[in-house]
């Protein structure tokens, strides 16, 4: 099977979705199918299209964790959070008096 013919379909929909971040157990139950059986497809799926299309798709999952990663986080460059105590429960910890 050529590799477009491989992206059509629900198998394409099955890929898209695994390569934009959901989970097999999510993307088995919108298609009405067990993740045993979504985990074959995203297999063939993977043996089908081309060492391009797939360091591709990881390097589309990469960036896309690097945002949501980075929404809600600070930098690592930041200042390092401190152990809770007594005086100290808030995240990020309060300054002043």
């Amino acid at each position: 099977m050529a590799e477009t013919e491989r992206l059509d379909g629900r198998d394409g929909a099955i890929w898209s979705a695994y390569v934009g971040g959901a989970t097999q157990e999510a993307i088995a139950a919108e298609h009405g199918i067990s993740q045993q059986r979504v985990s074959q497809v995203l297999a063939e799926v993977r043996d089908s299209i081309g060492d391009g299309a797939r360091m591709d798709a990881a390097l589309l999952a990469a960036e896309r964790a690097d945002a949501l990663l980075a929404v809600g986080r600070p930098p690592a460059s930041s200042r390092a959070p401190q152990r809770p105590g007594r005086r100290n429960l808030r995240w990020p910890p309060q300054t002043g008096a």
